[in-house]
């Protein structure tokens, strides 16, 4: 793999080496093997407990071998469950503290069930845990710059990276479904609800909340929206954890870059943690298809913090469930994974060791799905946006509709800078728990009155001055909208803005099929197909020439069904225009008789299975079907279609 300058030199497939668990001859032999597999970029971990005990001095090692071998590197230095250490890297001795354990209410604590142990999660709003934390960022920081002084050339290729750490996986395992209502996360143990308190106390003494009197300010405290003032609490403590961690970092002088990941490690999603139970006391495999679920509630989540998006991340554990999976299950969710975060420009984090188990066709086949990611010749982009309060609680409203209609295309976010990234959204709505205040009510109203579409819910969770600044841009009182009726009590209020339109919607509504569908339709969003069969999943990425669409087969069976496009369409084999050069194991395309355009084309899908296709406009191009995309492997490999 080259160097990714598109993404500042940080490729779609990063091979993680635990460092810590090497041995100097190990290390390096493990280094030497990946770049005479062409890597030029590796990544790893720095544990929280093997820093503060490194008298052997294997950080300072590693980051010699690295640069002896002109390889470019980067540091992940956020405590995160995928750690290959003990408590996730976390010390010992606060790791043991039950005291600062994260709690969620009535449930015990909140845990991450990955080897090489269980363990519970510490608060992030314990001081105590905190301040050490913060030291050990700038122990991190006076190293690097000692390391400026003494041998800056060791620097030259290295990067820092932190996370959001642990915040996304306090939440109750209850439910079993990722946005089960049970599973709204937070930490309301000791240090949690302490802070929580403070939190209302800071948050209601601004202006803004007592207005039209200071007597407004104690509604917002009542019981009735303690459930709304968690979620905003998660997020405003995870969005300050973040810039607490960069302006220590920054404190004096980092002589490297620093970017901000939003990692996420499916083996360990509290979701999946009863399932983790079962699977270990039965066959010890792990279930495949809730893995498969929890990379897409993953993807339709973006983080921003101080108006730049966070690079969206998976990480499959050589330590979890992951491992335990057949050779067709681990390289279909790899697959996955790489279509759905590194399409948006983000990376999947696999270990060397895990990197090898793969066939080697199939190892080829990834990295060169990889480059053309990295190159912006296949891009997902976000339809409709909707803004929530917590981006790892449940979201509420119409999201379930725009998820089922749209798949990845529909995206939660917890910050306007998020929409500011995506100038092709067309449809944004505010989710029925958020807390709208002036500023960012102006702001939106700005997007829908330059050409949007902006869905906004009835009901008391909106400022006076937010409620004052809308009536007037609307014309609210002078009657300026039209009712539309749906089913379920899902009908709306609409009203022209610019060249844009405002609805307004029921958050008690129960039925929100045609509500969903109509805005869909309205705001000129259009669903690139339909298949016969509910089993498969579709992944529809922009290229250059048109559209590149991924089918999903995550089943242990062959599908067989119908592909339907609103117009007639020629299709062609995806693999055949993102090769550079001809591949022995692609079928050529003067090998195909052409096939003309259609709207409705058959396909059959192998069993965890990918089939590409690039879908063009009827008269674009010549074109031809290549519906059979399993390549045979060298050697015997086994490989999983692609």
């Amino acid at each position: 793999m080259e160097l990714w300058q598109e993404f500042g030199g940080q490729p779609p497939i990063r091979i993680l080496i635990n460092y810590w668990e090497l041995a100097p001859d190990d290390l390096r032999a493990r280094l030497d093997a990946l770049q005479r597999e062409g890597f030029s970029h590796v990544s790893s971990f720095v544990p929280w407990q093997a820093f503060e005990s490194d008298i052997s001095h294997k950080l300072m090692k590693f980051l010699q071998a690295v640069s002896e071998r002109r390889l470019s590197l980067s540091l992940i230095l956020s405590p995160d469950v995928g750690v290959h250490a003990l408590h996730s890297g976390v010390p010992r001795d606060l790791a043991a503290s039950e005291e600062i354990h994260a709690r969620r209410a009535g449930s015990g604590p909140c845990v991450v069930a990955l080897a090489p142990r269980w363990h519970a999660l510490p608060s992030l709003h314990s001081a105590e845990f905190m301040k050490r934390y913060w030291a050990f960022l700038s122990r991190f920081l006076g190293f690097l710059s000692d390391l400026d002084r003494s041998q800056s050339g060791v620097l030259r290729r290295l990067s820092v990276s932190v996370t959001g750490s642990f915040w996304k996986y306090y939440r109750s395992p209850g439910g079993g479904s990722f946005d089960s209502a049970t599973n709204a996360a937070g930490d309301e143990g000791k240090s949690g609800s302490a802070s929580f308190l403070k939190y209302l106390s800071e948050q209601y003494s601004q202006r803004e909340f007592a207005d039209p009197d200071a007597a407004a300010a104690q509604r917002w405290k009542t019981q009735s929206f303690e459930d709304v003032n968690r979620r905003h609490f998660a997020q405003s403590a995870e969005d300050q954890f973040r810039r607490q961690s960069e302006q220590i970092l920054l404190r004096k002088y980092l002589p490297v870059p620093l970017e901000h990941l939003e990692l996420y490690t499916p083996e360990a999603d509290p979701a999946y943690l009863h399932t983790a139970v079962l699977q270990a006391a039965a066959d010890g495999r792990a279930e495949f298809t809730r893995l498969s679920k929890l990379v897409d509630a993953c993807a339709t989540r973006e983080t921003a913090v101080d108006r730049r998006v966070c690079r969206p991340c998976v990480q499959w554990t050589g330590f979890g469930g992951f491992q335990t999976l057949s050779d067709s299950e681990r390289q279909f969710l790899l697959l996955k994974s790489l279509l759905l975060v590194a399409s948006r420009g983000g990376a999947v984090f696999l270990e060397d060791r895990e990197w090898r188990r793969l066939s080697r066709s199939f190892r080829k086949r990834a990295d060169l799905l990889a480059r053309r990611l990295a190159e912006g010749r296949l891009r997902l982009g976000a339809s409709v946006i909707q803004v929530v309060p917590h981006l790892w609680s449940p979201a509420g409203g119409p999201w379930k509709e725009w998820s089922r209609l749209l798949g990845p295309e529909a995206r939660l976010c917890s910050s306007l800078d998020v929409l500011r990234a995506h100038p092709e959204t067309k449809l944004v709505v505010v989710d029925p728990a958020l807390i709208l205040r002036a500023e960012p009510a102006r702001e939106l109203l700005d997007w829908a009155e330059a050409g949007g579409a902006l869905v906004l819910p009835q009901g008391p969770l909106v400022t006076e001055s937010a409620r004052a600044q809308i009536s007037t841009r609307l014309g609210v009182k002078q009657g300026r909208g039209r009712a539309i009726a749906g089913r379920g009590g899902a009908s709306r209020q609409t009203y022209e803005l610019g060249a844009g339109k405002v609805h307004f919607y029921d958050p008690q509504a129960t039925d929100w099929r045609d509500f969903a569908v109509s805005l869909i339709e309205e705001a000129g969003i259009r669903r690139r197909c339909q298949l016969g069969d509910g089993r498969l999943q579709t992944i529809s990425l922009e290229s250059e020439s048109g559209q590149g669409l991924f089918i999903m087969n995550g089943t242990s069976r062959a599908l067989s069904t119908d592909i339907h496009f609103a117009e007639s369409v020629r299709v062609t084999d995806l693999a055949l225009s993102l090769t550079d050069s001809p591949n022995p194991g692609v079928v050529e395309p003067e090998q195909v008789p052409p096939v003309e355009p259609a709207r409705r084309f058959s396909l059959e899908v192998p069993s965890c299975g990918v089939l590409p296709l690039s879908v063009l406009n009827s008269g674009t191009a010549t074109a031809v079907v290549a519906v059979s995309s399993e390549l045979p492997s060298p050697e015997g490999e086994h490989a999983a279609p692609v």
